[in-house]
């Protein structure tokens, strides 16, 4: 596939997914497994049920390597290894796409790794993370139960050997279903609600040992989030007039680029202000809509820091 093509092919991803984060999936397969449970348990119907839950293990796998390698060291050096796969060249039109800020490094690493066995998900995490993944997710707890609500630390896999197997077989089983035509079935109906709470599992637990990697303690209440939320975007805000103040230091001399650049402050704020609304806005009224605001004002202020960095670098 050509560069020009892939970058396409991952905007078009993006397009279709929208503003759903990583947070969707828990609640996609969960509803995947409830509608198993309380519908009618016919073949097709399962067949679509493993199939789908291999595609929240694949679409689990790609935005968690996009994540770390976007999160910067060591995750990107690490993902040089990752980069080796055969066919993917980083030529002009990625550099220009990534440049363009339409296409992050991380999105085009994880779009591009093979992830179609568990064997290759595994590797995937144990590069990025410098080994100790499996180690780890094999003992990760869910800190939410144990912290809040004061339940026994039990690894949320209970048995990490079963739960492989059962995602191998999961692998196996959607292979076949969607490239063979086998004449009889591959799997029994009984088993469909252990391999789907398998898959489950993995993805939870992955999410919780993935987080706590990268924030460790991370917050679990809303008080808390709202907390370190606020305390992110003060920190951001006090970089950005650290950089937007060695800037009106350099024009001193220039009173015509002071007067822009005081200007460019006023209707960037406003602007940030309107985005900010405009993000809460997806959950008027609800508790998250708060959360929502600090993160995009937090984004919208590494934007503009990561602008500004770039006009005292050509100067």
């Amino acid at each position: 596939m050509s560069a020009r093509d892939l970058s396409r092919e991952i905007a078009e991803v993006k397009k279709r997914r929208g503003e759903r984060g990583l947070e969707w999936l828990s609640f996609a397969i969960d509803s995947l497994i409830q509608g198993w449970v309380d519908g009618q348990q016919s073949r097709l119907k399962a067949d679509s049920c493993l199939i789908r839950s291999v595609t929240f293990l694949e679409v689990f796998t790609r935005e968690w390597i996009a994540i770390l390698v976007d999160h910067g060291s060591p995750y990107v050096e690490r993902a040089t290894e990752l980069t080796k796969t055969p066919g993917l060249r980083f030529d002009y039109e990625l550099a220009r796409a990534i440049q363009g800020r339409s296409l992050s490094l991380g999105e085009l690493v994880g779009h591009s790794v093979p992830v179609n066995r568990l064997e290759q998900i595994l590797s995937c995490f144990e590069t990025l993370l410098d080994g100790g993944f499996a180690r780890r997710l094999a003992t990760v707890v869910d800190r939410w139960a144990v912290e809040i609500e004061q339940n026994a630390p039990i690894p949320i896999l209970h048995d990490y050997d079963k739960t492989c197997r059962d995602l191998e077989r999961l692998f196996e089983i959607r292979h076949i279903i969607c490239h063979e035509l086998p004449a009889h079935p591959v799997y029994e109906l009984g088993q469909v609600p252990g391999l789907l709470a398998s898959a489950k599992d993995f993805i939870v637990a992955g999410t919780e040992l993935l987080k706590a990697t990268l924030h460790g303690r991370y917050p679990l209440t809303t008080a808390d989030m709202y907390k370190g939320s606020t305390e992110r975007l003060e920190a951001a805000e006090a970089e950005l007039d650290k950089v937007f103040q060695t800037l009106l230091d350099r024009a001193t001399d220039d009173p015509q680029r002071v007067q822009l650049l005081k200007s460019s402050a006023i209707a960037w704020s406003a602007y940030k202000q309107a985005q900010c609304d405009l993000a809460a806005d997806e959950f008027r009224g609800g508790n998250h809509a708060g959360l929502l605001w600090l993160a995009e004002a937090f984004n919208s202020t590494q934007e503009r820091i990561d602008s500004l960095q770039r006009l005292t670098q050509n100067e």
